[in-house]
């Protein structure tokens, strides 16, 4: 069950893989789970040279207020510009999800986070960024809950306090990380829900491959050494392919 999120100009493309695929892909307008226009107001109002990042928030809240709508107990989220190049389970012989830890480190991440959750802050030694998580959806929505509750965050809503808790200079790079603020947040107070294990993923896909021209034999000598490349904006310029 594949859900794309996103614009119009999303649709119009996933109707066409429809076509020529043998399962469905399904659709839903990122407007009608989140006031996209407030948010990217409400950016610019504290940043205004921030507004050009303000999609790259709205692609957090999008994986984080999913848990709203599915009825599903887990549900995993994929970063759009990260491919798969080995088979992996997502749940070990437990039946418990894997936290898929990497080594990365950005300290307003976690400047944002003890402002939201004054317990939290950077406790582990490891990072829960690696482009994709399995999300627990009742933890999910427990991290929304308490975010809305919290009366001392300044917003209305838990996407606004998120928002108002990040500092401003800190808003135009990056100053909030969905994976990293569920992830400390359910190992800090659910420690026995889900289990670690390490990830290796190549970020920078376009300094050595091309996407379009990633043959089968590519990847099976790359997926010795990693479990998926990411084919990022920010690397593209600078590819040898």
């Amino acid at each position: 069950n594949v859900v794309f999120i996103g614009n119009e100009e999303i649709e119009n493309l996933i109707k066409q893989m429809n076509s020529s695929l043998n399962f469905p892909l399904n659709f839903i307008n990122e407007k009608i789970l989140l006031d996209v226009d407030k948010i990217k107001q409400l950016i610019k109002k504290r940043n205004e040279t921030a507004f050009i990042r303000s999609g790259w928030y709205i692609q957090q809240f999008l994986k984080i207020v999913y848990s709203n709508i599915t009825e599903d107990k887990f549900y995993l989220v994929w970063d759009s510009d990260t491919i798969p190049i080995k088979k992996v389970r997502m749940f070990n012989s437990n039946g418990k999800p894997f936290f898929d830890v990497k080594t990365e480190y950005n300290e307003p991440y976690f400047i944002t986070m003890k402002n939201i959750f004054p317990e939290l802050g950077k406790k582990y030694d490891y990072s829960f960024i690696s482009e994709h998580m399995v999300i627990n959806t009742k933890l999910m929505k427990n991290m929304i809950n308490r975010i809305s509750d919290n009366n001392n965050l300044i917003g209305k809503t838990w996407y606004e306090k998120i928002i108002n808790n990040i500092e401003a200079n800190s808003l135009s790079t990056s100053g909030f990380s969905e994976f990293e603020t569920y992830g400390t947040f359910v190992k800090e107070h659910y420690r026995q829900v889900y289990s670690k294990r390490p990830w290796k993923s190549l970020r920078t896909g376009n300094l050595y491959c091309n996407p379009k021209f990633l043959t089968d034999n590519k990847i099976k000598k790359l997926s010795k050494y990693y479990n998926s490349i990411s084919f990022e904006n920010w690397a593209q310029n600078q590819s040898l392919s």
